[in-house]
């Protein structure tokens, strides 16, 4: 009898297991990154600095022109309103652990003139978007600059 009881208890709970999981929906656009979809839109550059040792410059009218377009799929284009120049290619936001004081979040983009031949990347760090604006640092050839773009 008590055989009989143990295998009805031991039923009731793997029965019990099995409704659990099936019942229950997965998600999958729940896990994708929050930025990703934050980051879609076009932008200007708001402002840029560039701190080359104990000088601080502001040259965000190097960069008055240009408005970025980032898609969904993460394609990107960068356009010069003066020029009519275009960049074409690709932009990623991604989580990365960490590196002291920095955030974990880093934006890159991959633009290149097809015309030209012209391309180059920023590999920003200390990603954040905040209401209209998109923060992001970058160190390059030992400089480091800091953008803000501001929602188009």
């Amino acid at each position: 009898m008590k055989k009989l009881l143990t295998i009805k208890k031991s039923y009731f709970l793997l029965s019990l297991v099995a409704i659990l999981f099936t019942s229950c929906e997965i998600h999958i656009e729940d896990s994708v990154d929050p930025y990703e979809n934050e980051v879609v839109g076009t932008w200007t550059f708001d402002q840029v600095l560039l701190d080359y040792g104990s000088n601080t410059v502001n040259i965000t009218a190097d960069y008055y022109d240009f408005v970025l377009d980032l898609h969904n799929d993460n394609y990107a284009k960068l356009r010069d309103r003066h020029t009519g120049q275009v960049y074409t290619g690709s932009w990623e936001v991604f989580f990365d652990g960490g590196h002291g004081g920095q955030s974990d979040y880093h934006f890159e983009l991959y633009l290149n003139d097809s015309f030209s031949g012209e391309s180059f990347t920023i590999r920003g760090v200390n990603f954040d978007i905040s209401g209209n604006f998109m923060y992001f640092d970058e160190d390059y050839d030992s400089d480091y600059y800091a953008y803000r773009l501001r929602r188009y």
